[in-house]
């Protein structure tokens, strides 16, 4: 499968697992956009919580990671959940996986493909919720600079 196929095959399940995130954060108090297709020259997908502030914001992304742009590798695919603040900062990633030699599936292994999405689907909805409400109270508790 190209990348632009496995988008096709998974966009339903990336929006439906983001839009589970952004109502998992409203329910705690955190206002959110509605999840969008964001891809231009990769695949992501995301939404922004909403502050008054932009630099308060924080962008929630679903890539489908393509191993040449990460590590030059030819045909590999692995999906990755981050969390980032508005200018750059990362806040946490989760990438099944990652940092293992099993990062990457052969693009045309479809049931090794699902699986790592499914791998996704369960992702700990709570945990990441936790880990964005942790976030913005460090940075509310940080002296305004000038």
């Amino acid at each position: 499968m190209t990348p632009l196929g496995i988008k096709r095959k998974y966009k339903a399940r990336i929006l439906r697992i983001l839009e589970n995130l952004a109502a998992a954060l409203r329910h705690a108090g955190i206002e959110t956009s509605k999840p969008e297709d964001y891809s231009g020259d990769d695949y992501v997908f995301g939404f922004m919580t909403t502050a008054e502030k932009a630099n308060d914001q924080i962008r929630v992304d679903f890539k489908i990671a393509e191993s040449e742009q990460y590590d030059g590798t030819k045909d590999g695919v692995n999906f990755l959940v981050s969390l980032v603040w508005y200018g750059g900062l990362i806040i946490g990633d989760y990438s099944p996986y990652n940092f293992t030699p099993s990062v990457w599936l052969g693009r045309d292994d479809k049931a090794a493909v699902e699986h790592r999405f499914c791998l996704m689907e369960e992702m700990d909805v709570a945990g990441t919720v936790g880990t964005i409400k942790e976030a913005i109270k460090r940075k509310q508790s940080q002296p305004a600079r000038a």
